[in-house]
């Protein structure tokens, strides 16, 4: 088949951004499991905040990576395994369930460190291999879209009395989407020859900074 890179990337999105659409309902879910509105704040912000502050190193490591396919599924199995221990951390023997808070913020850090470089580092390898094929990266990008309605689709579909199995389930398709990641096109990379591109230099760029600042305070806004 023609171009069948651009398939294995369009079912990539597809499957990855599912997880987008099971997690818009993670607070309904910290709200089951006996969270208290504090609580359920403190873990929709603190792990991505830690997870945008290492994003910046990790983009620089994967940039330079060699096996960058390798690296997205050895991230998104990670961070499926953190996922998994979700549930375990919640006893729903109770009759009003109870979660160890602190080891579930934690883990909760853990992963969101892990899946938040996936996004740039998939976007960089097909916007460079659609470049080579003379295609437009919007039509994989648009898969992304649909991954996310499905995913919340599926929520209402499955967990219509308890979303119980949120995080598993998610972990599910973090697994599924590792698998496909390795049968990613090869690229290159922008920084795999010997001119490499300090952050230092980028920072320096004024039009840089101000698109970070407005992505900063659009994210920060729209999380809110």
């Amino acid at each position: 088949m023609k171009h069948t890179g651009a398939v294995t990337l369009s079912v990539f999105y597809i499957v990855f951004f599912v997880l987008n659409g099971f997690t818009t309902f993670a607070s309904k879910y910290y709200a089951e499991i006996g969270l208290t509105v504090s609580q359920i704040g403190v873990l929709t912000s603190l792990p991505t905040l830690f997870g945008m502050a290492l994003m910046p190193l990790l983009g620089v490591l994967s940039d330079r990576a060699k096996r960058k396919k390798a690296l997205v599924s050895c991230l998104l199995a990670l961070t499926g395994a953190a996922y998994l221990l979700v549930d375990s951390l919640t006893d729903f023997s109770l009759p009003q369930p109870a979660t160890r808070f602190l080891p579930l913020l934690a883990l909760l850090s853990l992963a969101q460190a892990l899946i938040q470089p996936v996004t740039p580092i998939c976007s960089a390898i097909s916007i460079e291999y659609m470049e080579s094929i003379g295609k437009s990266f919007s039509q994989i990008r648009m898969m992304g879209t649909i991954g996310h309605q499905l995913g919340v689709l599926l929520v209402g579909a499955f967990f219509v009395y308890s979303l119980r199995y949120l995080y598993t389930w998610t972990a599910y398709s973090l697994f599924a989407a590792a698998l496909l990641a390795l049968a990613f096109p090869p690229v290159e990379g922008h920084q795999h020859g010997k001119a490499k591109v300090s952050p230092r230099v980028l920072l320096q760029d004024k039009r840089v900074c101000a698109l970070l600042g407005l992505v900063m305070i659009g994210t920060t806004t729209s999380l809110f």
